[in-house]
């Protein structure tokens, strides 16, 4: 798994071999059939938490709520389930990118008036998730750590976030490459994925993403869309 704090800075000279070498190592052996036949716990997981986690466009970014939502998504990234973890990492980092855009947002309509940069509010709100004061050296550098980890896993999610439960368990050789090569390794990947699976993730993530309810009629409608589309 990508660790939190890597004793020094990535040096890696960024070429091509590196990144193909790193592509084959996290890419799964028959990654249709797998995806296909996890695809219905895949949906169960990551659609609830999106809708959970997604921020109505009228709460405002100081609404004591938004500490829950991060408090929740923190406890299931360190789920010992890999599927859980890796997928509240990916969107505990869009949750708090979003939350990043809200809090500019309020400040220019002067919703709110904090002189602070959003980056540190959206860290205060996270450091209280964490159920530390802000205001502690300790817990800004847990919540930093944090961020961190959650960042490279949504950089290696890529543009298919979903795709990131499909990796393989030897995603720590991907642990001290540059920013830049995670971006490159996850386009890798992602251009090497079945069509049909890069589809279906997408999908998923679009539901999740929607306003509208899923009952269990409406569940059944995806499963048999979604299978459809891995046949």
């Amino acid at each position: 798994m990508l660790t939190t704090q890597p004793t020094s800075e990535p040096c890696e000279t960024e070429t091509g071999p590196l990144i193909t070498m790193l592509a084959e190592g996290l890419n799964m052996d028959d990654i249709k059939i797998r995806f296909r036949d996890d695809v219905e716990k895949i949906f169960d997981l990551w659609v609830p938490m999106v809708q959970k986690s997604t921020l109505p466009s009228a709460m405002a970014s100081n609404d004591s709520r938004i500490v829950q939502v991060l408090r929740d998504l923190t406890k299931d990234s360190e789920n010992t389930d890999v599927y859980i973890a890796r997928l509240a990492s990916v969107q505990l980092t869009r949750l708090m990118s979003s939350l990043q855009r809200r809090i500019k947002s309020d400040r220019q309509s002067r919703r709110i008036v904090i002189g602070k940069r959003a980056d540190s509010i959206a860290t205060d709100i996270l450091v209280s998730a964490l159920g530390t004061p802000s205001g502690g050296t300790t817990a800004r550098r847990q919540a930093f750590w944090r961020r961190r980890l959650d960042k490279r896993r949504a950089s290696l999610a890529g543009v298919a976030p979903l795709l990131i439960v499909r990796y393989s368990y030897r995603e720590s050789r991907a642990d001290y490459v540059s920013n830049k090569t995670l971006d490159a390794l996850a386009a890798e990947i992602y251009r090497h994925y079945p069509t049909e699976v890069v589809r279906a993730a997408e999908y998923m993530t679009q539901v999740g993403e929607s306003d509208t309810e899923v009952d269990a009629e409406a569940k059944r409608a995806h499963m048999d869309k979604l299978r459809d589309m891995l046949r």
